[in-house]
Protein backbone atom coordinates (compact mmCIF):
# COMPACT_ATOMS: atom_id res chain seq x y z
CA UNK A 1 0.00 0.00 0.00
CA UNK A 2 2.34 3.30 -1.04
CA UNK A 3 0.99 6.14 -1.59
CA UNK A 4 3.15 6.68 -5.16
CA UNK A 5 2.60 7.22 -8.44
CA UNK A 6 5.37 5.15 -10.49
CA UNK A 7 7.52 2.57 -10.75
CA UNK A 8 6.70 0.68 -7.60
CA UNK A 9 8.61 -2.58 -8.52
CA UNK A 10 11.95 -1.16 -8.89
CA UNK A 11 12.12 1.13 -5.86
CA UNK A 12 14.56 0.75 -3.52
CA UNK A 13 14.14 0.60 -0.21
CA UNK A 14 16.05 3.68 2.15
CA UNK A 15 17.18 4.87 -1.65
CA UNK A 16 13.96 5.56 -2.79
CA UNK A 17 11.71 8.85 -2.22
CA UNK A 18 8.29 8.13 -0.70
CA UNK A 19 5.94 9.03 -3.19
CA UNK A 20 3.28 10.77 -4.04
CA UNK A 21 6.10 12.00 -6.88
CA UNK A 22 2.84 14.09 -8.29
CA UNK A 23 1.63 14.41 -11.86
CA UNK A 24 3.51 15.87 -14.31
CA UNK A 25 3.40 19.74 -14.96
CA UNK A 26 2.54 21.23 -18.72
CA UNK A 27 4.48 24.26 -19.95
CA UNK A 28 4.39 27.39 -18.63
CA UNK A 29 5.98 29.44 -15.71
CA UNK A 30 6.05 27.98 -12.01
CA UNK A 31 7.26 28.82 -8.65
CA UNK A 32 9.78 26.63 -7.01
CA UNK A 33 9.40 27.07 -2.75
CA UNK A 34 11.90 25.70 -0.88
CA UNK A 35 12.09 25.86 3.17
CA UNK A 36 14.98 25.33 4.84
CA UNK A 37 15.42 25.88 8.91
CA UNK A 38 12.49 28.06 8.75
CA UNK A 39 13.82 30.11 5.61
CA UNK A 40 12.21 30.18 2.33
CA UNK A 41 13.85 30.41 -0.86
CA UNK A 42 12.02 30.71 -3.99
CA UNK A 43 12.48 30.68 -7.86
CA UNK A 44 10.92 31.14 -10.87
CA UNK A 45 11.21 28.37 -13.73
CA UNK A 46 9.63 28.14 -17.38
CA UNK A 47 8.90 24.68 -18.33
CA UNK A 48 8.93 23.95 -22.11
CA UNK A 49 7.38 21.20 -23.98
CA UNK A 50 9.89 18.92 -26.49
CA UNK A 51 10.89 21.56 -29.63
CA UNK A 52 10.13 19.07 -31.48
CA UNK A 53 6.44 19.00 -31.03
CA UNK A 54 6.27 22.56 -29.99
CA UNK A 55 3.40 24.27 -28.00
CA UNK A 56 0.88 25.31 -30.71
CA UNK A 57 -2.56 26.09 -29.65
CA UNK A 58 -3.75 22.63 -30.05
CA UNK A 59 -1.39 20.87 -29.02
CA UNK A 60 -1.51 22.98 -25.45
CA UNK A 61 -5.11 22.47 -25.19
CA UNK A 62 -4.63 18.89 -25.37
CA UNK A 63 -1.93 19.04 -22.82
CA UNK A 64 -4.41 20.87 -20.98
CA UNK A 65 -6.98 18.85 -21.12
CA UNK A 66 -4.47 15.87 -20.26
CA UNK A 67 -3.50 17.51 -17.07
CA UNK A 68 -7.50 17.80 -16.09
CA UNK A 69 -7.54 14.19 -16.12
CA UNK A 70 -4.92 13.48 -15.14
CA UNK A 71 -5.32 16.07 -11.81
CA UNK A 72 -8.36 14.35 -11.05
CA UNK A 73 -7.13 10.66 -11.35
CA UNK A 74 -4.18 12.21 -8.82
CA UNK A 75 -7.06 13.82 -6.74
CA UNK A 76 -8.54 10.42 -6.65
CA UNK A 77 -5.27 9.05 -5.57
CA UNK A 78 -5.41 11.35 -2.72
CA UNK A 79 -9.17 10.49 -1.50
CA UNK A 80 -8.94 7.28 -1.93
CA UNK A 81 -5.64 6.91 0.14
CA UNK A 82 -7.03 9.14 3.24
CA UNK A 83 -10.38 7.28 2.95
CA UNK A 84 -8.52 3.78 3.70
CA UNK A 85 -6.45 5.58 6.07
CA UNK A 86 -9.60 6.52 8.31
CA UNK A 87 -11.08 2.49 7.82
CA UNK A 88 -7.45 1.46 9.11
CA UNK A 89 -7.39 3.47 12.29
CA UNK A 90 -10.40 1.79 13.35
CA UNK A 91 -9.17 -1.51 12.55
CA UNK A 92 -6.79 -0.84 14.41
CA UNK A 93 -9.11 -0.26 17.46
CA UNK A 94 -10.79 -3.03 16.91
CA UNK A 95 -7.72 -5.28 16.69
CA UNK A 96 -6.41 -3.28 19.71
CA UNK A 97 -9.42 -4.27 21.67
CA UNK A 98 -10.12 -7.65 20.79
CA UNK A 99 -6.69 -8.75 21.84
CA UNK A 100 -8.72 -10.82 25.01
CA UNK A 101 -11.16 -12.57 24.78
CA UNK A 102 -14.13 -11.14 24.87
CA UNK A 103 -18.01 -12.02 25.39
CA UNK A 104 -19.27 -14.10 22.71
CA UNK A 105 -21.75 -11.35 21.77
CA UNK A 106 -18.79 -8.65 21.47
CA UNK A 107 -16.68 -11.43 19.85
CA UNK A 108 -19.39 -12.22 17.02
CA UNK A 109 -20.05 -9.16 16.43
CA UNK A 110 -16.76 -7.72 16.19
CA UNK A 111 -15.99 -10.51 13.28
CA UNK A 112 -18.65 -8.92 11.50
CA UNK A 113 -17.48 -5.09 11.71
CA UNK A 114 -14.29 -6.42 10.59
CA UNK A 115 -15.06 -8.18 7.90
CA UNK A 116 -17.30 -4.54 6.50
CA UNK A 117 -14.14 -2.79 7.27
CA UNK A 118 -12.01 -5.20 4.96
CA UNK A 119 -14.57 -5.29 2.47
CA UNK A 120 -14.42 -1.00 2.69
CA UNK A 121 -10.70 -0.26 3.22
CA UNK A 122 -9.43 -3.29 1.50
CA UNK A 123 -6.70 -6.01 2.68
CA UNK A 124 -3.21 -6.22 1.26
CA UNK A 125 -2.75 -10.00 0.90
CA UNK A 126 0.74 -11.20 2.11
CA UNK A 127 3.67 -10.65 0.38
CA UNK A 128 1.86 -7.28 -1.00
CA UNK A 129 1.00 -7.21 -4.78
CA UNK A 130 -2.18 -6.10 -4.03
CA UNK A 131 -2.61 -4.40 -7.25
CA UNK A 132 -2.11 -8.03 -9.44
CA UNK A 133 -4.41 -9.48 -6.54
CA UNK A 134 -7.34 -6.75 -6.88
CA UNK A 135 -6.88 -7.83 -10.84
CA UNK A 136 -7.35 -11.37 -10.17
CA UNK A 137 -9.91 -11.22 -7.16
CA UNK A 138 -12.18 -8.34 -8.50
CA UNK A 139 -12.09 -10.07 -12.28
CA UNK A 140 -14.60 -12.50 -10.75
CA UNK A 141 -16.92 -9.94 -9.63
CA UNK A 142 -17.49 -7.16 -11.57
CA UNK A 143 -20.92 -5.79 -9.92
CA UNK A 144 -19.04 -5.56 -6.45
CA UNK A 145 -18.11 -2.93 -4.37
CA UNK A 146 -14.46 -1.59 -4.88
CA UNK A 147 -12.44 -1.22 -1.84
CA UNK A 148 -10.70 1.87 -1.30
CA UNK A 149 -7.16 0.21 -1.85
CA UNK A 150 -8.63 -1.23 -5.30
CA UNK A 151 -9.54 2.32 -5.76
CA UNK A 152 -6.41 4.00 -4.72
CA UNK A 153 -4.44 1.27 -7.10
CA UNK A 154 -7.02 1.95 -9.96
CA UNK A 155 -6.40 5.81 -10.03
CA UNK A 156 -2.70 5.31 -9.84
CA UNK A 157 -3.00 3.05 -12.88
CA UNK A 158 -4.96 5.83 -14.72
CA UNK A 159 -2.35 8.75 -14.28
CA UNK A 160 0.69 6.15 -14.95
CA UNK A 161 -1.31 5.64 -18.24
CA UNK A 162 -0.72 9.82 -18.41
CA UNK A 163 2.84 9.88 -17.58
CA UNK A 164 4.47 8.49 -20.67
CA UNK A 165 4.58 11.93 -22.53
CA UNK A 166 1.77 11.85 -25.35
CA UNK A 167 1.04 15.25 -26.38
CA UNK A 168 -2.66 14.86 -26.44
CA UNK A 169 -6.01 14.97 -24.88
CA UNK A 170 -7.29 12.12 -22.75
CA UNK A 171 -9.23 9.66 -24.92
CA UNK A 172 -12.83 8.80 -24.61
CA UNK A 173 -11.79 5.39 -22.85
CA UNK A 174 -9.89 7.17 -20.40
CA UNK A 175 -12.20 9.50 -19.17
CA UNK A 176 -15.35 7.02 -18.90
CA UNK A 177 -12.58 4.97 -17.04
CA UNK A 178 -12.14 7.94 -14.58
CA UNK A 179 -15.72 8.59 -14.65
CA UNK A 180 -16.62 4.48 -13.82
CA UNK A 181 -13.65 4.76 -10.95
CA UNK A 182 -15.22 8.32 -9.85
CA UNK A 183 -18.83 6.76 -9.41
CA UNK A 184 -17.42 3.83 -7.77
CA UNK A 185 -15.47 5.77 -5.03
CA UNK A 186 -18.21 7.82 -4.26
CA UNK A 187 -20.22 4.42 -3.99
CA UNK A 188 -18.07 3.15 -1.00
CA UNK A 189 -17.62 6.31 0.45
CA UNK A 190 -21.47 6.03 0.94
CA UNK A 191 -21.14 2.35 2.20
CA UNK A 192 -18.38 3.56 4.45
CA UNK A 193 -20.72 6.64 5.97
CA UNK A 194 -23.50 4.04 6.83
CA UNK A 195 -21.13 2.22 8.62
CA UNK A 196 -19.90 4.96 10.66
CA UNK A 197 -23.73 6.12 11.19
CA UNK A 198 -25.32 2.28 11.54
CA UNK A 199 -23.41 -0.87 12.44
CA UNK A 200 -20.64 1.43 14.57
CA UNK A 201 -22.71 3.38 16.97
CA UNK A 202 -24.24 0.08 17.47
CA UNK A 203 -21.47 -2.05 18.32
CA UNK A 204 -20.02 1.08 20.76
CA UNK A 205 -23.68 0.34 22.25
CA UNK A 206 -23.22 -3.39 22.80
CA UNK A 207 -19.63 -2.58 24.41
CA UNK A 208 -20.83 -0.12 26.58
CA UNK A 209 -23.66 -2.53 27.86
CA UNK A 210 -20.72 -5.11 28.59
CA UNK A 211 -18.86 -2.14 29.83
CA UNK A 212 -15.51 -1.82 27.44
CA UNK A 213 -14.27 0.85 26.03
CA UNK A 214 -15.71 1.93 22.80
CA UNK A 215 -14.45 2.71 19.38
CA UNK A 216 -13.45 6.17 19.37
CA UNK A 217 -14.43 7.36 15.78
CA UNK A 218 -12.54 10.53 14.14
CA UNK A 219 -14.86 13.24 12.46
CA UNK A 220 -15.23 11.91 8.75
CA UNK A 221 -13.27 14.17 6.39
CA UNK A 222 -14.41 12.88 3.34
CA UNK A 223 -16.54 14.06 0.40
CA UNK A 224 -18.45 13.26 -2.71
CA UNK A 225 -16.86 14.52 -5.56
CA UNK A 226 -17.75 15.96 -8.93
CA UNK A 227 -17.77 12.63 -11.97
CA UNK A 228 -18.12 15.23 -14.89
CA UNK A 229 -14.91 16.45 -16.92
CA UNK A 230 -15.42 19.22 -19.64
CA UNK A 231 -13.94 18.12 -22.90
CA UNK A 232 -13.07 21.58 -23.43
CA UNK A 233 -9.56 22.72 -24.03
CA UNK A 234 -9.02 25.87 -22.28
Amino acid sequence: YLHDLENQMNTVPGATTPGPHGPQVIPGVYTLRLTVNGKAYTRRVTVINDPRVGQSPAIMAALRAQNRLTMRAYQGMQHSFHARSEVMAIQTKLASLMQRKRAAAVAQQAKTIAAGLNQIGGVIPKGGFSFFYDLIHHAQKPNAMLSFLTLNNKFNTLVSMMQVGMDMAPTSAQIATWKADCLAYNRTVHAWKTMRTRQLPGFNALLAKNHLPQLQVAPLELSDPSCSFPHSGK
